[in-house]
């Protein structure tokens, strides 16, 4: 709370935004971590780095701080209606495009999963009084997208080494964000970072009044639209640590991924 004494939207009552994956444990996760970790060293990042290995199961959607332990009733709930029903190790197949590397859910068991976020749809409205919606596209993995075309022959070797049929617990999260500083890592054709989501590795102390107080650890965001007050060497950015926005020296700080300052639910 002293750290956010300053902070303009202390006293905003802010929802955060909350979505519900299937996380892979187990041996499946060590295959699939090392998979990002070898695409990341040979080609850099892509989109797929900015977020753990997961299978989205709804959209994501605002839920009041004093519904979140409703909220999280309602997935034990649904997690023990069904988890004997849910087929596992579940059956992946690689997919991949010019743009785009995937491990997709065989369709009947696709299906089940969907029916399992439905009913936590339905469980969470009762119990926390919230709007979820089940995600209706075909259920994956997401390996690499938004990445060089002439990574493409490289990310796809990398991706049929791993073993989809490995043993593999699944385990339903929930996890939030700050609805303020969502969509942080932009990725478009034309252009890569709009809005990125960086990490203090320094510690600064300002120097000048609209300069920011950098804390080690701290996670900044950025946007491209509020550089311009920003001159070579420096950057404009909102703290997550205190809310608070100013100047701050670039090579302070490295690039982080946007779940990196996330939150689990359980």
């Amino acid at each position: 709370l002293f750290s956010h004494v300053d902070d303009p939207f202390l006293d905003d009552p802010l929802p955060r935004e909350y979505v519900l994956y299937l996380r892979p444990s187990g041996p499946l996760l060590q295959q699939l971590s090392h998979f990002w970790q070898q695409s990341r060293v040979s080609c850099g990042k892509n989109k797929a780095h900015n977020i753990f290995p997961h299978i989205t199961l709804c959209q994501f959607f605002m839920c009041a701080d004093g519904k979140v332990e409703a909220l999280c009733d309602a997935l034990q709930a649904t997690v023990a209606n069904w988890k004997a029903r849910i087929q596992t190790p579940l059956p992946l197949e690689l997919y991949t495009s010019s743009t785009f590397i995937g491990l997709f859910v065989e369709e009947e068991v696709a299906e089940v999963l969907k029916g399992f976020a439905a009913d936590f749809a339905t469980e969470a409205a009762a119990k926390a009084d919230v709007r979820v919606e089940p995600h209706k596209k075909q259920l994956h993995i997401t390996l690499a997208y938004h990445f060089q075309a002439s990574h493409l022959p490289v990310l796809e070797k990398l991706a049929k080494n791993v073993d989809a049929s490995s043993g593999c617990d699944w385990l339903a999260v929930l996890f939030s964000r700050d609805i303020r500083f969502a969509n942080h890592e932009a990725f478009g054709q034309t252009r890569v970072s709009a809005l990125q989501t960086l990490q203090v590795m320094y510690p600064y102390v300002p120097q000048n009044d609209d300069e920011l107080e950098l804390v080690l650890g701290d996670f900044i965001f950025m946007s491209a639209v509020e550089q311009g007050s920003a001159s070579e060497g420096w950057l404009y950015g909102t703290s997550l640590g205190t809310g608070l926005s100013g100047l701050l020296p670039e090579n302070y700080v490295n690039r982080a991924d946007e779940s990196d300052t996330w939150v689990v639910h359980g």
